[in-house]
């Protein structure tokens, strides 16, 4: 009785093994005959036949620790990300309301493909906490009026909707992806002046198992140039030159090529005197 619960335990903890571990088994047992060949062929070790068993279990076993312990891991993924740029400004419709257009890079560096989800942005300023109404792209929006800081400041920015992250997410990013992308946000009720000082921007998401990730950033509200980022599709209308460039220093000149004689070319010709 006993023998027959002892043989059906370590049977059935035999099977579960094979049937869950059979490629961890696999992978060690190719290893340890492997290491044993090459140890006594390569480098004359493990002569004995005694020396020879005691390696092949130690590798089988620990190549099979490693394997289960590596391959056990839960599968899931891990998005990091991070705002590049933001840029605030009044709509022409509501002088109430400020709009914010957020320049953001997710990479997934877990080992599951996921989708991003329950996007939420917020802003705290001169002590206050506004939350901002995402608002999905149906078409391109333009940042017009910009304030000129500079000579390579443009006139206009206009972002593209094949751009918007909130709609590109839907789709799964792979295991070691990178995407980029625009959200468009709302401030309902609240003037642009309070952006123009210190203001904390977190931005956070949640993958497809619901792990949430945030981005904070920290902007001063200065105004600065506007950078177009690589991988967008933005749009800039730059402003005309107030200055003229400067005459070059160098000046050259091509040569033309002679024209084609139209004559009858002269020979010169000098008879050859023969002896009489």
């Amino acid at each position: 009785m006993l023998r027959w619960i002892f043989d059906t335990l370590v049977g059935g903890a035999a099977y579960d093994l094979f049937k869950h571990y059979a490629e961890y088994a696999l992978g060690s047992l190719i290893m340890a005959i492997l290491g044993t060949t090459v140890l006594r062929y390569a480098f004359h070790k493990l002569q004995e036949r005694r020396e020879q068993i005691f390696f092949f279990c130690g590798t089988f076993l620990a190549c099979v620790v490693l394997f289960v312990s590596i391959g056990s891991g839960p599968q899931q993924p891990n998005l990091v990300g991070s705002v590049q740029q933001v840029t605030t400004g009044q709509n022409a419709v509501s002088d109430r309301d400020t709009y914010a257009v957020f320049t953001v890079g997710i990479v997934n560096t877990g080992s599951m493909q996921s989708i991003i989800k329950q996007w939420r942005v917020q802003a705290k300023a001169q002590g206050n906490t506004y939350e901002g109404v995402i608002m999905p792209m149906q078409r391109d929006f333009t940042f017009s009026n910009i304030p000129r800081i500079s000579e390579d400041q443009p006139e206009s920015v206009t972002y593209k909707a094949q751009d918007d992250i909130v709609q590109k997410g839907l789709f799964p990013i792979q295991t070691g992806a990178f995407l980029q992308g625009l959200i468009v946000v709302i401030f309902k009720n609240v003037d642009p002046t309070v952006f123009k000082g210190s203001v904390e921007y977190e931005v956070s998401y949640e993958d497809a198992l619901s792990n949430k990730y945030t981005m904070p950033i920290k902007y001063n509200g200065q105004m600065g140039n506007f950078p177009l980022v690589p991988g967008l599709h933005t749009e800039a209308v730059c402003r005309t030159a107030s200055w003229q460039p400067p005459p070059p220093d160098v000046t050259g000149s091509i040569s033309t090529p002679a024209a084609p004689s139209t004559g009858v070319p002269q020979l010169n010709f000098t008879p050859i005197q023969r002896p009489h």
